[in-house]
């Protein structure tokens, strides 16, 4: 995230400040402060609100804060005594004065080089605005990589469809591309949902379940419509508009179709895409929100008539935070999914009247967003990742019953208005594996089921690929001859894991698969798989150092730092605090490091200087390091309207466009590339019957 600051421009990734005469690198703790100091402009902070968010409750002296603030105002050329940065109020605490505005990342800029002439850097910059809005509103978690962007939408339309039933459900929408977060009016005659179309578009739509006519909910072409909430007498809705700029929440009344003028409600933290609901007082919402794009998720309370904002009692803060609540059908508490320190999610019940908050029960699983039984007496969650069936739980987390089985992969799901039924959102997310032969540009898809085909690895002699697969209605890691083109299924998990990478060993003999919150062990001439005895909690950066050596990165004291596990002693190490990330290859000149100011080098220790384009570089997606290295050539995923796979030669200074075709994860080897690409996407709003 960058920040402009009066007239300097603040960088919190790359730990810089700059003027026009002078370039400050910024020490760790440094950044932290600032950072938080640009999200809450203009109000007073205690030392005691510091050490708590910004320290995150470390133990620290009032002194330790008060250094920090000196070398704030000395890179600024800050006078205490009058203060243009960095004002003190004796015994209350400290307030951030300079006028601040937020600004495009700096990975977000036009490309390097000239590949899409139409398009300017504008695009560029929405796109991975959507990249954030569909992360969080689709899959929850972060596995996504749609880029969007939005055009002009028409105000209503007329459509003939009628209910579809299918394996006991009814298709309540039957749009082209994607039909995410519905919520059904308290009279069971309206849904509204948000409508992600085949050529790139976020709308907000409510429809009538007996006509099938629908109305568009239009704000300026350039923001993001939704998801919305009905009132409780069915007469308003409460909605979400964002843009790359703007985070706003609306209310608007709603006459069966007709739509009275929007009234702004409440005005979000820019990055913050999070949601709202009303409770069963119409004039209190709740909703989730987090201080900027990457930053956790908080949930407050809003008084309609009063604008007053309130924190809610709620679970400590980890990983994303807590974003994910549901409204009792009855009662006037919620049900929050809160993640832990271990990345496990936990659900708890908050009373909003006496703010008691008590932990229902934990699950050991890939588990998001439960919500109350119709009754409220029972919680119903998607049944394992990935998930073909409803799950009810009673409030101790023990006594289990499916209550629906779907032919489709479950998203999540949502109550009915009728007091019985369920909204689900399900579909397909094929993805399929390419190789590509970068001398002769010949290709072939190597991976091609029906669902999800993903991560793939190259072993060191470039002979087989790894990669995770769904064929077989969980996660598994199959391996693929690339002479003989036969596959075969290596592993028989029965966890339901999620797997976010995966790494051969130097010599061919063994796989390590990064899972939620562990490293899994795969030995190829046996095929035993053994979890690695590790803390439970989020690992990135994973790869071999040696046959006997693992490396990953861990967070130590708030920084992400290298560790070696010893598979022999079973012992870990920590490598110099300097290093942020590494990742390992069997040709240790094409090893690369990232030091903790993101600054990427290569080589056995990382002692050689690069000069890669990264700028254009988001180094790490989803756990992995977003970067590889062949000799004196770079390979990259940059992130854009449908991604890119891209190649940087240090010999002639040029980049070029490997791939285009919406491809995500990808590994290279010798002059061959593999890589996972979007081949088909599709969800839809279902409803039990």
């Amino acid at each position: 995230m960058r920040w402009q600051i009066n007239h300097y421009i603040f960088c919190d990734e790359k730990q810089t400040l700059l003027s026009e005469n002078s370039s400050s690198q910024l020490e760790p703790m440094m950044v932290e402060l600032l950072v938080y100091f640009c999200q809450h402009p203009n109000e007073i902070i205690s030392k005691d609100r510091l050490i708590e968010y910004v320290w995150q409750g470390r133990i620290v002296s009032d002194n330790a804060v008060t250094r920090i603030i000196t070398k704030l105002r000395k890179v600024f050329l800050d006078d205490a005594r009058k203060p243009n940065f960095i004002a003190t109020f004796p015994k209350k605490g400290y307030k951030f004065i300079a006028n601040v505005k937020p600004l495009a990342d700096y990975k977000e800029k036009q490309p390097l080089i000239e590949i899409h002439a139409d398009r300017s850097s504008e695009i560029i910059r929405k796109s991975n605005h959507k990249l954030l809005l569909l992360t969080t509103f689709l899959f929850i978690a972060v596995f996504c990589s749609w880029l969007l962007f939005v055009q002009e939408k028409p105000s209503s339309e007329l459509t003939i469809d009628n209910d579809i039933k299918i394996s006991g459900s009814i298709v309540l929408t039957t749009d082209a591309g994607n039909e995410v977060q519905p919520s059904i009016s308290p009279d069971g005659a309206r849904i509204s949902y948000m409508s992600i179309t085949s050529d790139n578009q976020i709308n907000l739509v409510i429809k009538s379940l007996k006509s099938h006519e629908k109305v568009y909910v239009q704000h300026s072409n350039d923001v993001d419509v939704g998801p919305a909430s009905w009132s409780p007498d069915g007469k308003e809705i409460v909605y979400l508009v964002t843009s790359v700029n703007t985070c706003q929440y609306y209310t608007r009344a709603v006459n069966g179709l007709q739509l009275e003028e929007p009234e702004l409600i409440y005005t979000c933290n820019t990055g913050s895409y999070g949601g709202m609901s009303y409770t069963h007082d119409k004039n209190t919402v709740v909703f989730s929100e987090n201080k900027g794009a990457g930053t956790p998720y908080e949930l407050f309370e809003l008084n309609l008539k009063t604008k007053i904002k309130t924190r809610l009692n709620q679970p400590s803060i980890h990983l994303a935070g807590n974003s994910q609540f549901d409204l009792h059908p009855t009662e006037n508490k919620l049900l929050i999914s809160s993640p832990d320190e271990k990345q496990w999610v936990g659900f708890y019940s908050l009373d909003l009247d006496s703010e008691k908050l008590n932990l229902l029960f934990k699950q050991n699983a890939y588990i998001c967003c439960g919500i109350w039984s119709h009754q409220g007496d029972r919680i119903v969650l998607m049944d394992g990742f990935p998930s073909y069936q409803l799950a009810s739980y009673d409030l101790s987390g023990k006594e289990k019953e499916i209550i629906f089985s779907a032919s489709e992969q479950i998203v999540r799901p949502y109550r009915h208005s009728n007091g019985k039924d369920y909204l689900y959102v399900a579909g397909r997310h094929n993805k399929d594996i390419k190789l590509v032969d970068l001398i002769n540009g010949n290709s072939k898809t190597i991976a091609n089921a029906s669902v999800s085909d993903r991560l793939p690895a190259f072993s060191p002699n470039g002979k087989t690929i790894a990669y995770i697969s769904e064929a077989t209605g969980s996660e598994q890691i199959w391996l693929y001859d690339v002479v003989t083109e036969k596959r075969l299924k290596l592993t028989n998990f029965d966890n339901q894991n999620h797997y976010f990478d995966l790494k051969f060993s130097p010599n061919g003999q063994a796989l390590i698969a990064l899972g939620i919150n562990s490293i899994f062990y795969v030995n190829l001439s046996d095929f035993i798989v053994t979890k690695l005895p590790l803390p439970e909690q989020e690992l990135r950066a994973v790869s071999f150092k040696t046959d006997q050596q693992i490396s990953f990165s861990m967070k130590k004291q708030g920084k992400w730092q290298v560790h070696i596990y010893d598979l022999m002693s079973k012992i870990s190490s920590i490598e110099s605090p300097n290093w942020k990330y590494v990742q390992h290859a069997s040709n240790s000149g094409n090893t690369i490091w990232v030091d903790q100011n993101n600054i990427v080098k290569s080589g056995p220790n990382g002692t050689i200087d690069t000069n890669t384009p990264t700028d254009d570089i988001s180094l790490i997606t989803h756990r992995s390091l977003n970067i590889k290295k062949y000799g004196e050539q770079w390979f990259w995923l940059a992130l854009g309207q449908k991604n890119a796979i891209k190649r940087y030669s240090e010999k002639t200074k040029k980049i070029d466009i490997l791939a285009d075709q919406l491809p995500s994860r990808f590994d290279i080897s010798k002059m061959s590339l593999v890589y996972a690409y979007t081949k088909n996407r599709n969800f839809d709003v279902f409803s039990s019957n």
